[in-house]
């Protein structure tokens, strides 16, 4: 009866200790996220395939002045400083009498390559200058949801105030079949609680957009669309290219 007993408590306790370990691993065990990892990370979790790249892009109007070249240098200059970035050249700077840019590329802390963009135009009584950024190749092994965070702020303090798109991008061997691509899709829309709005096929590329309830700070375009993943088929590589963004795949 002791033994029994002690076996029992001893359950107790084990259940306890992996009820923890869950407690703290993951931000809600329900939707089964761990702490510090983005919502589109779990969604790609369940393609089953590696990760290739990471990338982040914004773009955004900061200001409504048509700002002097010695402007634009000194709100880069500030940028490079505060996004750590080690320049891989002089910075290009050019334009003309209503048009002028400063661009600039180099290496993050995580070893992602960034290129940050500052342009501003002189539309008559007004002007706009605009901000965008890119960035890709950073280690993916790293707390995406840190670095998400950290950048988003930087450039939010430069006057950005779009949500940073953010895209997933893999490959499998092969071409999939069209059930293989609709079961892709699926688990990745259930895993990121989305609910498709539309999709199509052109020849050998098919696409997925729709709304997810877990990635509610993303900007959604029209119609609350905030997720899109799609599938491309490459026949030179034989492989099928697969990319997961939110909100929007970048370019679109």
């Amino acid at each position: 009866m002791m033994i029994a007993f002690k076996r029992f408590v001893w359950k107790l306790v084990i259940s306890g200790i992996i009820l923890y370990m869950l407690a703290i691993r993951f931000a809600d065990v329900s939707l089964g996220i761990p702490v510090g990892q983005h919502p589109l990370e779990a969604g790609w979790a369940k393609t089953g395939l590696l990760i290739n790249e990471i990338s982040l892009e914004g773009w955004d109007c900061i200001n409504d002045r048509f700002e002097t070249e010695e402007q634009l240098v000194g709100r880069m200059n500030r940028l490079v400083k505060k996004l750590d970035l080690k320049m891989d050249e002089d910075p290009l700077i050019g334009g003309d009498k209503g048009f002028r840019y400063i661009n600039v590329s180099g290496r993050t802390s995580e070893g992602g390559h960034a290129i940050v963009i500052l342009q501003s135009i002189d539309l008559g009584t007004e002007g706009e200058t605009h901000l965008g950024f890119v960035l890709n190749d950073f280690n993916h092994g790293s707390q995406v949801q840190e670095i998400i965070a950290r950048y988003s702020q930087i450039l939010q303090e430069n006057g950005m105030k779009k949500a940073l798109a953010i895209s997933i991008e893999g490959q499998t061997p092969g071409r999939l079949t069209d059930a293989q691509i609709e079961d892709l899709f699926g688990r990745c829309f259930k895993a990121l609680k989305a609910n498709r709005v539309d999709g199509g096929f052109i020849d050998d590329y098919r696409n997925w957009r729709g709304k997810s309830s877990l990635l509610q700070e993303a900007k959604a375009s029209a119609g609350g669309i905030n997720l899109e993943v799609s599938a491309v088929y490459d026949i030179e590589q034989d492989v099928t290219c697969v990319t997961l963004s939110s909100p929007s795949l970048q370019g679109t």
